[in-house]
């Protein structure tokens, strides 16, 4: 690594050495005659004064700040984002004051917090041309700690304050969080998640005792559930926002080391307790477990190929069509779905799915998952009558409705 930092230090002084830089009022100028979000195909290399230094992030060795030609600037237009200073053969961090050379390729990035343009040149290198006095400890190490120690080293930073160093916590998943911004990302195979100390416990605030880890990426590249045990290395920020501060850690995508995944007991109940416990719930509530639901299946919707989900109903007896209906809404089940008739068995979460144009069937098993027990073309309980199981040439058969059917559920006269 110490020869790829000399290399990289050696290709820069010889650059600089061949090419004019650029004053930070000059890149910006540059950079605005970009298109928005564009970058420009020519390296540069531009000389001012760090102003408004972020935190150095242990994690990805690297820290943003923004650049003016004045060091006594208090704002300016041109950022250096996630990129890595150089001192010799070492990486160090930045401090407010410091004069660097920023090589990389402009970008014109629209800050919709600020509601301007912004130029910045992002992940590339920056050498030190003078240093002003000041602590440049980087930490690279990490301590072992509790949840509940993270959660007072962090009040103990001021607001959107940062730790000088990275810890290690182990502790139990108390929540997780299922708005559409945090839950678990197929893309980005990332969840956001709370943790507390101790087992069992459904804490999902600072004050309650738990940490909230934002964007985590889970080493087995899936979703976690609450009660696993996990175990993560981060340094920690106190993080402030519109709805106030929040522990959390400081990198997003940090590794989440799985060390314990907890044994998942649903209940089994029938159709007629699931409508039960859903209606007794507020409306648009969810129950906080899931449910394990066996019923037989009526009113289904087409399946889905593209989600490989269905939407259909389940009861609990075939011949009574007026009650206990439960609506299983983007249930999985392996394709080609499930037909009316079908004996199911279904496990997830019951909501009372109550709204302004929909006052009946509120009683819903959301996004749950569905296996097939039996199907009702071979099963002597159907929609209409029974059915009857015959013998032809020593081959088994059920006939239905005056059809012939094999055992696999396939019409055969």
């Amino acid at each position: 690594m110490k020869k790829f930092f000399a290399f990289v230090a050696a290709a820069l002084t010889a650059l600089t050495m061949n090419a004019a830089n650029l004053t930070v009022a000059q890149a910006i100028e540059e950079g605005m005659k970009l298109d928005s979000a564009a970058t420009g195909t020519d390296t540069v290399v531009v000389e001012g004064y760090v102003i408004k230094p972020s935190a150095f992030s242990i994690l990805y060795m690297n820290q943003s700040w923004y650049m003016a030609d004045s060091a006594t600037a208090t704002s300016s237009d041109f950022q250096a984002y996630n990129c890595f200073p150089i001192d010799g053969n070492d990486t160090t961090k930045v401090l407010a004051g410091d004069k660097v050379l920023l090589t990389g390729r402009l970008k014109k990035f629209w800050n919709k917090s600020a509601s301007k343009y912004v130029i910045e040149i992002e992940k590339s290198n920056a050498t030190f041309v003078s240093k002003v006095e000041g602590d440049r400890t980087i930490d690279k190490g990490s301590e072992e700690i509790t949840v509940a120690k993270a959660l007072e080293i962090g009040e103990a930073l001021a607001d959107n304050g940062v730790s000088a160093k990275q810890y290690t916590i182990t502790g139990y998943i108390s929540a997780i969080n299922v708005k559409s911004s945090d839950a678990w990302s197929d893309e980005y195979k990332n969840q956001s998640f709370w943790v507390s100390d101790t087992k069992g416990d459904t804490a999902k605030t600072n004050a309650n005792g738990a940490f909230y880890v934002y964007r985590g990426k889970p080493e087995t590249g899936a979703g976690l559930v609450e009660g696993t045990k996990v175990k993560f290395t981060t340094t920690i920020k106190k993080y402030v926002g519109s709805s106030g501060a929040v522990i959390e850690n400081n990198d997003q995508n940090i590794s989440i080391k799985v060390l314990e995944v907890p044994e998942i007991k649903y209940d089994t109940i029938t159709v007629a307790q699931a409508v039960e416990i859903a209606l007794a719930l507020d409306n648009n509530k969810e129950t906080t477990k899931a449910y394990v639901v066996v019923g037989s299946v009526k009113k289904i919707k087409a399946y889905s190929t593209q989600y490989n989900n269905q939407d259909f109903y389940i009861i609990d007896d075939l011949s009574n069509k007026e009650v206990d209906d439960l609506n299983c809404y983007h249930t999985k089940i392996a394709a080609p779905g499930c037909a009316e008739g079908d004996r199911i068995i279904i496990v997830g979460k019951l909501k009372n799915s109550f709204n302004d144009k929909n006052s009946t069937n509120n009683a819903q098993i959301t996004g749950g998952e569905a296996e097939i027990l039996w199907k009702a073309g071979i099963e002597e309980v159907t929609l209409t009558e029974k059915a009857q199981k015959v013998m032809v040439d020593g081959v088994v058969y059920v006939i239905r409705n005056n059809k012939m059917f094999d055992l696999m559920g396939n019409q055969v006269r």
